[in-house]
Formats: C-alpha cells, structure tokens, sequence
C-alpha cells in the first residue's frame, strides 16, 4: 500500500509539475496544530504550532511545540503508591517532524506525519490521607497520524485527521495514560505567499 500510494503521489506530482513548473522547490510553512486525544479514557485538549520548510511540494519537516491546555485526572498512579487517590498531570513536548504528501489538487490534500518527540509530564497528586506529591518525569514520544485538508483560500487550509501517539522511556505509570488515539484538528497559514499573492497573482493558482 505504501509502495502505491509513492507511485501515485509521484505520478501525481509530475502531472502538477507540467501545469506549474514555477512552484517553489523550497519554502516555508507555520501551522497552528491542535488535538484531541483520548487520555485516561478523557478527551484532553493539546495545543500548538509547528514551523519548518516544504521541498519539492510533497515533502515537509521541521519542528513543532505543544503543550495540553487542560490537565489530565487520573488515577492511574498505583505504580507509585495505591494510597494516590487522584492526580493532576500535564504534558509539554517539542518534536522534530516529516510529512509525506499523498495526494494533493485544488481543493483538497491528503498526507501523513511522524513526529519524534521529548518533553516532560508534571503535575501533583493527592494521597487519601490528604497529602500532596508533586510529580516531574522526562518523556519519550512517537505519533504518527494522517490528515485531510481542505483548502479556504490559495494561503489557507483546513485539516482533521486520526492518529495514534506512543510514549517511549517512560514510566510504567504514564504508558497507560499517555499511549492513545489521537484526533487532529490543524490550521495552515502561509503568511508569506498570502504577502506574495497581493501583487502576484498566479502564485493564487499555485496548490
């Protein structure tokens, strides 16, 4: 399946490349990156942004930072102590990523993305007898995940998708919580072709 979708996404690419021999080979790109993801059988909100480069217009790497805009509770902590009643935790990470482009026309595109991440979880939790620990431990992190977008205007994309993160280093007490589904909700912003488009106006017909 791999092997053919390569096959078509470059047959593809081909056919746009004779339509526009002018696209860019490099250029820059800024998303607003936002998911929702199944932890401790909740939904936690996880927000960020992710800045690199596309090459060749299917393939784009760089960085990306998140952190969970609401905090987790939990109780899944009995690998510290069974007398932990409950706890709070959060997650913050930044990630080196790759995303293949599939399939791409005017409207829409299709693609997916690994991400390798580093971060650190830390929160509180409570005893039954009423005390407080605080918690701080380094994380490991893989996700990979494929989205569709729908494109708003020539500098502006829509995107949903699914996904599946792994935690990796971590301890015992985290695999639980933290290794889930993932449902991705992104926003594309290109400010520098939106700049470009202004003045220039066959870069608008540029996907």
């Amino acid at each position: 399946m791999f092997v053919l979708l390569n096959f078509l996404s470059v047959y593809g690419q081909k056919e746009e490349r004779n339509k526009k021999s002018d696209y860019p080979f490099i250029k820059p790109e800024f998303i607003f990156d936002g998911r929702l993801t199944l932890v401790s059988n909740e939904g936690a909100r996880l927000g960020g942004f992710r800045i690199g480069v596309e090459m060749n217009r299917v393939n784009r790497f760089g960085l990306g930072f998140y952190s969970f805009s609401n905090g987790v509770n939990t109780e899944s902590l009995n690998e510290i102590s069974s007398n932990i009643i409950s706890a709070n935790l959060e997650l913050n990470y930044a990630s080196a990523y790759y995303e293949r482009v599939w399939l791409f026309t005017k409207k829409y595109e299709w693609s997916s993305t690994l991400h390798l991440g580093i971060g650190n979880v830390s929160g509180s939790y409570t005893y039954a007898n009423g005390s407080v620990g605080n918690y701080n431990e380094p994380v490991q992190l893989t996700e990979i995940s494929t989205t569709l977008f729908r494109h708003l205007t020539y500098f502006m994309s829509i995107g949903g998708g699914i996904g599946y993160r792994q935690t990796r280093n971590a301890p015992d007490e985290l695999l639980p919580i933290y290794n889930a589904p993932v449902f991705i909700v992104k926003l594309r912003f290109l400010p520098v072709k939106a700049v470009r488009g202004i003045w220039n106006k066959d870069i608008r017909k540029r996907y």
